[in-house]
């Protein structure tokens, strides 16, 4: 049986916290980076990723050197191609440090990228998306309130460029959601 969304994301936060206590801040900000890109309301996983930002990665462990800042940690799984850890780390960074341009700059690059890999997962532009589950199996998946809207508005006719519109979203956000509900298998895209 396939892991609800919920037992992803708690499975991830455990991840997360199994990665930091063994001294790989990178991967316990990589788990709870894919945590709350599952469930962006997820204050527990904002919390770690906050932390981990406070303390410049995660403890010294024995014979070990200083582990790299939050900045190069972005960097470093953008390079690897975690695009989604990454974008949630320079968000982080983004939004403690203001409007820093080097910040900014990797923020867009990264967004760009992902543009191009959330178009190519919904299909294109051109695709109809329709809903896969029944009312019942969508209250078990616990949506943030601009998805559920996003949601409503996947009837099987409307295409992907039509959602972008009629959801008044940034389009960026439009097809990240699109993403991650054709990923979780609530949507599918013909």
């Amino acid at each position: 049986m396939a892991e609800s969304r919920q037992e992803q994301v708690a499975r991830l936060l455990q991840a997360g916290l199994d990665h930091y206590g063994e001294g790989r801040a990178a991967e316990a900000g990589r788990c709870w980076g894919e945590a709350l890109f599952l469930d962006p309301e997820n204050a527990e996983a904002r919390d770690y990723l906050e932390a981990l930002e406070e303390d410049g990665g995660a403890p010294e462990a024995p014979a070990r050197e200083r582990r790299p800042d939050l900045a190069e940690d972005a960097m470093r799984l953008m390079r690897e191609g975690h695009l989604e850890a990454a974008l949630e780390l320079f968000e982080t960074l983004a939004r403690r440090d203001g409007e820093q341009i080097e910040v900014e700059t990797y923020l867009e690059m990264v967004r760009s990228k992902l543009l191009t890999r959330y178009r190519e997962r919904v299909g294109g532009l051109e695709a109809v998306p329709a809903v896969r589950l029944n009312d019942r199996q969508l209250m078990g998946f616990n949506l943030p309130a601009t998805t559920g809207f996003l949601l409503s508005l996947v009837d099987g006719h409307t295409t992907v460029n039509d959602l972008i519109s009629l959801s008044g979203l940034d389009p960026f956000d439009t097809l990240r959601t699109l993403s991650g509900l054709l990923e979780a298998g609530v949507v599918a895209a013909e």
